[in-house]
C-alpha cells in the first residue's frame, strides 16, 4: 500500500492480543490516501507504523535519547 499510494507513513490495522486492546477510532473505515487533518491516525503516537526510510533520512527523524519515557512521540509526530 506505500508504494501503491507513495506514502511516507503508514499505519497498518492492529489487533489486541491476550486481552490487551488496541486503538479502533482509526480503524472504522480503510484510507488508502489521507492526511493528518483528514484522518485520526495523528491521534496514535505510538511508533508501530511502516515509515518511509527517505523521509527519515530527508527529516534527519531520530529517536530522542534525553528522554526516558515517550522518546518515540516526537519522531512519530515530525513524521
Amino acid at each position: 500500500m506505500a508504494d501503491t499510494n507513495g506514502s511516507d507513513v503508514v499505519l497498518g490495522k492492529m489487533v489486541g492480543v491476550g486481552g490487551r486492546g488496541a486503538p479502533r477510532s482509526m480503524f472504522r473505515r480503510n484510507q488508502p490516501r489521507t492526511d493528518v487533518f483528514s484522518s485520526r491516525v495523528y491521534w496514535t503516537l505510538s511508533p508501530l507504523k511502516l515509515f518511509r526510510r527517505d523521509l527519515i533520512e530527508r527529516l534527519e527523524l531520530r529517536f530522542r535519547t534525553d528522554l526516558r519515557v515517550g522518546e518515540d512521540q516526537p519522531f512519530v509526530a515530525m513524521a
